[in-house]
């Protein structure tokens, strides 16, 4: 005899080479699974005694620890004759009497609402929204004592690599992510424990003696956790719904895996897309987003906003004389100075080649100018005086502090800010002849 499973691969591999079970071969499996009971031949197994065996099993350890006589008296299993070991002529009339589509099996909750629960738990957003809808779910399953689900330290991946993820085993932290009581509410926790435990071992203290049936979480060859179904003061298993229904969770788990991975891939799209890869401030494609957001704002109100723009002097003569990373030097001490006298609220960008802009607050209107005037001129002072530069880094600043009242209006602010940034330039080119160092 085989497994059930076995027979079925068996009958349907002898089927393509035209040897039909049972006019040609006869078949019997063990265990009587329900996929063989509806295989087209049925098969022909034998019903496995599970509870009882299971309660003659735990007696027998307990007299063999005790030193009492052990009787063996194990029952036999009983055969379910089908159709696979000729017993059985009629397919209609076996598969009439043996179906497992009757109106009886549709009176569980999981086979009726099945498909809801699938739709909800592949359409939720984050964590929090998963676990509120398997402790919901979780009535499928009823009557327990407890429901807990556990999650690896790892479970939605190790990375930005798709194929790095766990296969095997469980991370060495585990996270106890939700219990549900009997017919009380499911608490949503993050209680981590090590693997050698299985679980706090608060939630083995019982009174009664109990059941822990634990079930694997996983995707493929994806590992996510596990399950624990107690039962208290019970001889029993979970239903034969719980094995597609855990299955569901894990499809659940990975659907939210998956748009979880999506979205911190678009949040680091979006971030190398806005940010300038040599000074590390926003670019220019930002600065328009911020300037669209800040146009729509006008429709609704009018606010103080600053306009700060500088300038990096000499750029052409540093690249000319020392060489275009020499010139990156410059930009990126300029980028620093810029981001130095910038608040948590301000942004700051490279607005062009040289040039840099910052947006920020403009409630303080001329003072809050002088101070970030200033502190860009003496960040810059402390960086000639330090660097080893063969060359001084200078730059021009021109800013405007305004009421923005409709969105017209932000043009015109850049073009002042520009121009008085111009007038600066004009004056320290005067001061300042020549940017290189004296030796």
């Amino acid at each position: 005899m085989q497994l059930s499973v076995q027979v079925i691969l068996f009958c349907d591999a002898f089927s393509k080479r035209g040897i039909k079970t049972p006019n040609n071969i006869l078949i019997t499996g063990y265990d009587s699974i329900e996929e063989g009971r509806l295989h087209n031949p049925a098969i022909t197994s034998s019903s496995l005694p599970s509870k009882i065996t299971g309660i003659k099993c735990v007696n027998y350890i307990l007299k063999k620890l005790e030193g009492k006589p052990i009787i063996s008296d194990f029952d036999k299993e009983t055969i379910i004759k089908a159709q696979s070991c000729g017993c059985e002529q009629d397919n209609i009339t076996y598969h009439s009497n043996n179906s497992a589509y009757t109106d009886s099996n549709y009176r569980t909750p999981f086979q009726g609402y099945s498909d809801i629960m699938m739709s909800s738990l592949i359409s939720v957003n984050d964590m929090d929204d998963m676990l509120a809808n398997i402790n919901w779910y979780t009535y499928m399953m009823q009557p327990f004592s407890s429901y807990i689900l556990c999650l690896t330290d790892d479970w939605v991946g190790a990375g930005d690599n798709e194929d790095d993820y766990r296969r095997n085993g469980y991370s060495d932290k585990i996270h106890l992510r939700l219990i549900r009581r009997d017919e009380n509410n499911g608490n949503v926790e993050d209680i981590v424990f090590d693997k050698h435990e299985l679980l706090p071992r608060k939630y083995f203290e019982r009174q009664l003696p109990s059941i822990y049936f634990f079930y694997p979480l996983h995707f493929l060859d994806r590992c996510f956790g596990y399950t624990v179904m107690v039962y208290e003061n019970k001889t029993t298993t979970p239903t034969p719904d719980y094995r597609p229904w855990t299955h569901f969770v894990s499809n659940g788990l990975e659907c939210l895996r998956r748009r979880l991975h999506i979205r911190k891939m678009y949040d680091k799209l979006k971030s190398i897309a806005d940010l300038d890869s040599l000074t590390g401030l926003y670019n220019r494609n930002a600065f328009n987003s911020n300037v669209e957001a800040i146009a729509k704002r006008t429709k609704n109100e009018s606010f103080n906003a600053l306009f700060l723009m500088a300038d990096l002097n000499y750029l052409k003569t540093i690249n000319d004389t020392f060489g275009h990373l020499a010139g990156d030097i410059a930009l990126r001490a300029v980028a620093k100075a810029v981001q130095s006298v910038c608040d948590e609220n301000d942004r700051s960008y490279r607005f062009g080649g040289d040039e840099f802009m910052i947006i920020a607050d403009g409630t303080r209107g001329d003072e809050r100018i002088k101070e970030m005037k200033e502190g860009i001129e003496h960040y810059l002072e402390k960086y000639n005086e330090t660097s080893k530069d063969p060359f001084i880094v200078t730059a021009s600043v021109g800013a405007v502090c305004t009421t923005i009242t409709d969105a017209e209006m932000i043009d015109d602010i850049i073009r002042t800010a520009d121009e008085i940034m111009y007038s600066d330039k004009q004056h320290k080119k005067r001061r300042l002849i020549n940017p290189l160092k004296k030796v």
